[in-house]
């Protein structure tokens, strides 16, 4: 792991700077990852900034860099840089100030790790929904099951029709019909309840 500190991106996004090509060497020549902390961008989007013709200098360095792999390092730098920079900003908005048009900036480390930690969220929260949803699901068909054994022995056997009826019945209406079944005494009290439920 190498840790670059602001001079290292300076030197590297202004090419007449004495130590320019040094850093350019040194990062086509990684074969670890090139770490650094968040004061050190803020300082160097700042310096960048301060001195003017930051979205040039980005550009300079990736029209500098002469293969594929140096160019996705120097994408994956600036992208961070300009991340940090201008966090409301998307894919094709970097591209556009980038004027990248051909660049898949998808393919840069940077985004890969942001859609890796999108999509561990997601499914997260698809988890709990699924599971809430299953919860809800169960209840429902548990209570609606439990209401049509106790009508079967209190009002006689029940028809399709009402049995399919009471299954469709939410959460809140199976439990308006437990507790007016109490004072059903034949199936006419169940068809009464259904008919005034369905035009509730």
């Amino acid at each position: 792991m190498i840790i670059a500190d602001t001079g290292f991106f300076l030197a590297l996004f202004n090419a007449s700077d004495d130590h320019h090509q040094r850093s350019r060497t040194i990062l086509n020549r990684l074969d670890e990852p090139l770490i650094t902390t968040h004061p050190v961008i803020c300082e160097t989007c700042y310096l960048l900034v301060a001195r003017g013709g930051a979205l040039s200098q980005a550009q300079k360095i990736l029209n500098s860099a002469t293969t594929q792999a140096e160019f996705q390092l120097k994408l994956d730098l600036i992208e961070a840089i300009l991340a940090n920079k201008f966090p409301s900003l998307n894919i094709s908005e970097v591209q556009k100030m980038l004027n990248l048009r051909e660049a898949d900036v998808t393919q840069t480390r940077f985004y890969q790790e942001v859609l890796q930690i999108g999509r561990q969220e997601g499914v997260q929260i698809g988890r709990q929904e699924g599971m809430q949803i299953g919860r809800q699901e169960v209840t429902q068909e548990g209570v609606a099951s439990l209401l049509i054994r106790i009508l079967i022995r209190r009002c006689g056997n029940l028809n399709p029709s009402q049995l399919q009826k009471v299954r469709s019945l939410s959460i809140d209406q199976l439990e308006s019909l437990g507790e007016s079944l109490l004072d059903f005494h034949d199936v006419s009290d169940l068809n009464n309840w259904l008919k005034v439920v369905k035009t509730i």
